[in-house]
């Protein structure tokens, strides 16, 4: 496993280093199924914060370090130089904290700059198809919000597990005790109830987290009821194009019913074709009786639609609502 490692002045002590399992374990006192979390071949999903002995296993999401009271290794580095130089900066900074706790809070400070930065990308393409859509409504833009909207749902999955890992140490005192590793170093171990420290730089993060998981979880929202707008004025499209169809079909059922009395008489043979207004009558009663069958087809559907129409008040009322929820939501991005 390769690893860079950083002392406690922050100078890079090793780049790329290659170390063997059982010398990391007992470089840093820990088990070999710690080193799990830190290997880069074994996928990582759910982040996770571990006190050990005599260190500190971080594993979120690009980041996979292991803290001690002397120094930091940042594993599969590969491509990191911003990464390092981060790392590097914090760990000389001068905070009034111990060392651990400078370079955990630069590992913190590296993820929730990737959270915020990955947010922002996301928002700016969402806000931006929004808009879009309330000029046009096209397949590919209706492609384009099913893909965002399931890029949304994956950041706030790992926005929620980072904040949700950083809760589960705080509620754990033991582990937050533990975390004084100068202090276990130099003989003077910290109490369970002694965490005043790491207990405020830990609420920080998760604060941050917090504030990003509910402005993805707004953002989802205002997807979400843009798709329920969206399919609401396809469905109202679709029922105009129904009905249209229904109007046609009801105007060749009058025609065809007209043409049925220019049929039958046309097959009597009878004396009423030598009459002079014989034709007259017979185009006006074929004519006459298309157009009721029309008027009374379009009244009967006048009347169901109607009836439709008063069922799906509600729903226009609700598109109302949403629709202005999302233009609010635009134009405060927009500013």
């Amino acid at each position: 496993m390769r690893c860079t490692t950083f002392n406690r002045k922050g100078e890079v002590t090793s780049t790329g280093g290659a170390f063997g399992r059982g010398e990391l374990c007992s470089r840093y006192g820990i088990l070999p199924r710690d080193l799990r979390k830190l290997d880069s071949a074994v996928p990582t999903v759910v982040p996770t914060i571990l006190v050990r002995r005599s260190a500190i296993l971080l594993t979120i999401l690009h980041l996979r370090v292991v803290i001690t009271a002397n120094e930091v290794s940042l594993f599969d580095s590969v491509g990191s130089e911003d990464r390092r130089h981060a790392l590097k900066t914090s760990t000389k900074a001068a905070h009034g904290l111990p060392y651990e706790f400078r370079a955990l809070e630069s590992c913190l400070i590296s993820v929730t700059t990737a959270l915020e930065n990955e947010m922002h990308n996301i928002r700016a393409m969402v806000v931006e198809l929004l808009d879009g859509l309330e000029d046009h409504i096209e397949k590919d833009k209706l492609r384009l919000v099913l893909q965002y909207s399931r890029k949304l749902s994956a950041f706030q999955r790992r926005a929620t597990l980072v904040q949700e890992c950083l809760e589960e140490v705080l509620e754990n005192d033991d582990d937050l005790a533990a975390m004084y590793l100068t202090a276990k170093l130099s003989g003077t171990p910290r109490d369970a109830s002694e965490h005043e420290e790491i207990e405020l730089l830990l609420e920080s993060f998760s604060k941050q987290c917090e504030e990003i998981v509910s402005e993805v979880e707004n953002l989802s929202a205002n997807v979400r009821h843009t798709e329920d707008i969206i399919e609401l004025i396809l469905d109202a499209n679709r029922n105009s194009l129904l009905g249209l169809d229904l109007k046609v079909s009801i105007c060749t059922l009058g025609l065809t019913s007209g043409a049925l009395i220019a049929g039958l008489f046309g097959m009597l043979a009878t004396q009423l074709e030598d009459h002079p207004y014989a034709f007259a009558s017979v185009t006006l009663s074929a004519f006459a009786f298309a157009g009721l069958v029309t008027v009374v087809g379009l009244r009967r559907l006048r009347r169901m639609r109607k009836v439709g129409l008063g069922h799906s008040e509600p729903a226009q009322v609700a598109l109302g609502h949403k629709w202005e929820t999302v233009k609010r939501f635009n134009h405060r991005r927009g500013r």
